[in-house]
């Protein structure tokens, strides 16, 4: 699970009904948790994270890698940045190409570029990308 701060970790309330709801997960059950950025270590699920392990430094692989992606109808965006975090690209760029259909406004751009945060948080959760 994705946590600010893998020192101290913290779940969100999101965070915690996903494990305990959907997962199922029940009082001292082991739960990896990274920040993100390489850095991960292994809690037991309670009301409160106790930590379990030391904290673990993954080296980022190198090159770092960036896609961009005309942008598309519908909810392929979704996909494209599902897929693209799943297969570990660093950094995904959206933009708007001379024949695309697709335009966005200031507050779509927003609303969207919120959203496609989002689904790249959770396709690195799922992929288990620290």
């Amino acid at each position: 699970m994705l946590v600010p701060d893998v020192e101290t970790p913290v779940l969100s309330s999101d965070a915690r009904h996903h494990l305990s709801r959907v997962r199922r997960l029940r009082d001292g059950d082991p739960v990896s948790v990274t920040d993100g950025r390489g850095r991960w270590r292994w809690c037991a699920f309670g009301d409160a994270l106790s930590v379990e392990g030391p904290v673990v430094v993954d080296d980022r692989p190198e090159p770092s890698l960036t896609v961009a992606f005309a942008l598309v109808k519908g909810q392929r965006p979704e996909l494209v940045v599902q897929k693209l975090t799943e297969l570990g690209i660093d950094e995904i760029i959206p933009f708007v190409a001379d024949r695309s259909v697709v335009r966005w406004d200031d507050a779509r751009r927003d609303r969207n570029t919120e959203r496609l945060s989002t689904v790249a948080r959770e396709a690195a959760q799922q992929s288990r990308r620290t």
